[in-house]
């Protein structure tokens, strides 16, 4: 049963963790840069959005990703 998400989505449990691994990195970097621009409006003007489109698009690429909520995740980033 602990393993039925990754049968489902074909891959193996080391792919997975570096994906979500990967995944949760970038989303506090760009937390992080959203964070300090909000509070000085000159630093950091495109990286944290930069970041959150890539993300989208990389969940856009993995299949382990439903296609209509990538769709919708990049419809918000832009």
């Amino acid at each position: 049963m602990i393993f039925q998400h990754l049968r489902d989505i074909n891959k193996s449990y080391t792919q997975h963790l570096k994906f979500a691994w990967w995944m949760g990195y970038n989303t506090g970097l760009a937390s992080f840069c959203l964070f300090i621009h909000g509070l000085f409006p000159c630093f950091f003007t495109n990286a944290g959005s930069n970041l959150i489109k890539k993300l989208c698009q990389s969940l856009e690429q993995n299949k382990n990703y439903s296609q209509d909520a990538a769709k919708e995740c990049l419809d918000k980033c832009r």
